[in-house]
């Protein structure tokens, strides 16, 4: 492993591993519901990738390979009903993993938990999305992923190509339209695309349920965006020559150096990212989630939500490329906005009380802003969306996909 890495893996952890020491400990829980699955079950599980794991839960599985119109090879996996073959006749769903995530995010919970396994279950075609740069879709038609090259994207690439080539491919494949469920990065390409008109997804998209959604981040309290916005991180790590972030061989590094030896900091560290309060974690099954986040992707997207922090307002805009540049791509000083209020789409906000990302505070502007929503609240941080040991939100997530929530209060106070 290079030195670069090695002072990179060295540095993030030094410098946000204080905060996570200083968490409460709670050993004694975890070690009884580790309990209700055999530690060499989790271990194995915490190593398989998605595929794999996929076929040892007993599901059917695909990997499709969609290429985007500026070159990038995405895999996108496919799952349907236990113990059943794929057919072609059901309801599509597509979901989209956030920032540092991968399709894995949405299996990894308990098999009865897991979002991707009880929309198999109930009779739906599963599709999980990876966007450029993460462990499944390092590929490209021209560049290889060591060029510095292929790291220059943001989300808004993600946006303006990834999701259309997604919709595309899926409404080709299935001549059906697709039902979306975005969490936190994810949230933000949809808003971004659904204000632009994008035609392929426009065109095809069904219902949208936006999980943890983020437009604004004014009242962020998540202490590693606070702190990168504040340093200016992101240059920072462009001026060591570091363009992505996270990528498998870095997961490694860490793994090696800090998760192996001290599980419960290592734990404690993504709880802080993303979580906000431990309440609904799923303590039993963290060795698995450990094993598969995070993910990787391009310095340049984690400086885009380093401008969302410092914009300190209700904007949602393109890169800022500087001046110059901007004048150059944009033909214009200031990266254009996201005009929010122009989506013609109803959206499902699922909103966590606790969620130092999504803030309530931002999440209401940004209901108040769309002109059709639906606005819910749950006592949540950010990722037990995907990996609580409490689910049952997503019995409201069924009655959505199934149309039993359409006279449901569009505005909350």
């Amino acid at each position: 492993m290079c030195i670069r890495d090695r002072v990179i893996t060295v540095l993030l952890f030094v410098s946000l591993g204080i905060n996570a020491l200083e968490e409460r400990t709670t050993f004694g829980q975890e070690s009884r519901l580790v309990k209700a699955v055999s530690r060499k079950e989790l271990e194995l599980e915490a190593k398989l990738p998605f595929v794999e794991y996929v076929r040892h839960k007993g599901y059917p599985v695909e990997a499709h390979e969609i290429t985007t119109k500026d070159g990038y090879k995405l895999t996108f996996h496919r799952i349907q009903a236990k113990n059943q073959r794929v057919m072609v006749s059901k309801p599509v769903v597509y979901l989209q993993h956030g920032m540092f995530h991968s399709s894995d995010v949405w299996i990894t919970n308990d098999e009865e938990k897991a979002p991707a396994f009880i929309l198999a279950n109930k009779g739906y075609d599963v599709w999980c999305g990876n966007v450029r740069g993460n462990g499944y879709s390092l590929g490209h038609t021209r560049l290889k992923n060591t060029d510095a090259q292929f790291w220059e994207f943001t989300w808004q690439h993600m946006t303006e190509y990834d999701l259309p080539a997604a919709f595309a491919y899926i409404s080709n494949l299935t001549k059906k339209k697709i039902n979306y469920i975005g969490h936190s990065l994810g949230t933000t390409i949809m808003f971004a695309a659904l204000s632009l008109n994008i035609k392929e997804v426009v065109d095809n998209i069904d219902k949208y349920i936006a999980v943890g959604p983020v437009a604004f981040m004014r009242h962020v309290h998540n202490p590693f965006l606070k702190m990168a916005a504040k340093t200016d991180m992101g240059n920072a790590l462009l001026a060591l020559g570091v363009r992505d972030l996270y990528t498998p061989g870095f997961q490694t590094l860490r793994h090696k150096l800090v998760c192996s030896a001290m599980p419960r900091v290592c734990s404690n560290l993504a709880n802080m990212f993303t979580e906000g309060d431990d309440s609904n974690r799923n303590f039993g099954r963290e060795i698995v989630y450990l094993g598969h986040a995070p993910s990787g992707s391009s310095t340049r997207t984690l400086m885009h939500l380093q401008q969302m922090v410092n914009a300190n307002a209700y904007i949602l805009q393109k890169f800022d490329y500087g001046r110059a540049k901007n004048i150059e791509i944009y033909g214009q000083a200031t990266p254009p906005m996201y005009k929010l209020t122009r989506i013609k789409q109803r959206i499902y906000l699922f909103v966590g009380k606790k969620d130092p990302l999504a803030d309530t505070q931002d999440a209401k502007v940004l209901a108040e802003l769309l002109p059709n929503v639906v606005y819910r609240e749950y006592n949540f941080g950010h990722i037990s969306f995907m990996w609580g040991k409490d689910m049952s939100y997503f019995n409201d997530v069924l009655k959505i996909l199934s149309s039993q929530e359409e006279e449901a209060t569009k505005k909350s106070d």
